[in-house]
């Protein structure tokens, strides 16, 4: 490296894995003279997460057929459609509980959505069940 001069540090591609996400995988550095430098190429790990959904109202379990999972993750909405059996997709969430709702032609139904810490790509929440009291 050479000093007082900007040298560019390079990740290539292929030596990313491919389920984390790098924001940039190129820096220009500066370093003084006979001195060093530290470079952090942030990553992230990119995460699926599905699942069954079902409602339980009134003693009775029905499928939210065709709505909506909406979950709250820092004062920002993410959602997913849900399929005729039930099923959903959500992507790169991290691990924590998250306020979440299921919006379905039935009405509404909120409950606590709990990601587990894994380090799978694809992450299977299981069915879910959401209990209208």
């Amino acid at each position: 490296m050479r000093p007082y001069n900007g040298n560019n540090l390079k990740i290539q591609d292929e030596d990313i894995p491919l389920n984390y996400k790098i924001d940039a995988n190129e820096k220009v550095i500066t370093p003084p003279f006979r001195g060093g430098a530290v470079v952090r190429f942030p990553v992230q790990l990119i995460q699926s997460l599905v699942g069954t959904l079902s409602v339980e109202t009134s003693g009775e379990t029905v499928i939210p057929s065709y709505g909506q999972l909406n979950i709250t993750v820092n004062n920002q909405i993410i959602n997913s459609p849900i399929g005729k059996e039930g099923y959903f997709y959500l992507d790169s969430v991290a691990l924590g509980k998250y306020p979440a709702n299921v919006d379905y032609e039935g009405g509404i139904c909120n409950f606590e959505l709990t990601i587990p810490q894994s380090q799978e790509q694809m992450v299977n929440l299981g069915n879910l069940k959401c209990i209208i009291p």
